[in-house]
């Protein structure tokens, strides 16, 4: 196989797949997400590990408690 008609079979399989692909990416139904609303409060401290170490962390929690 001489080298143009490889790269011109590899052009045509590229195209022949991205034309599938974009055909079949129209048939599937849209999906949107909902908007939620969330209030989250910065919090720090110390959390003890299992072997006893006190580790400095920093989170996110969904109350102000």
């Amino acid at each position: 196989m001489k080298r143009r008609d490889f790269l011109r079979l590899g052009a045509g399989a590229a195209t022949s797949v991205y034309a599938g692909s974009v055909g079949l990416l129209s048939w599937t139904p849209r999906a949107y997400a909902a908007t939620i609303a969330v209030s989250l409060t910065a919090r720090k401290g110390d959390i003890t590990q299992i072997d006893g170490v006190a580790v400095y962390v920093f989170g996110f929690s969904n109350t102000s408690v």
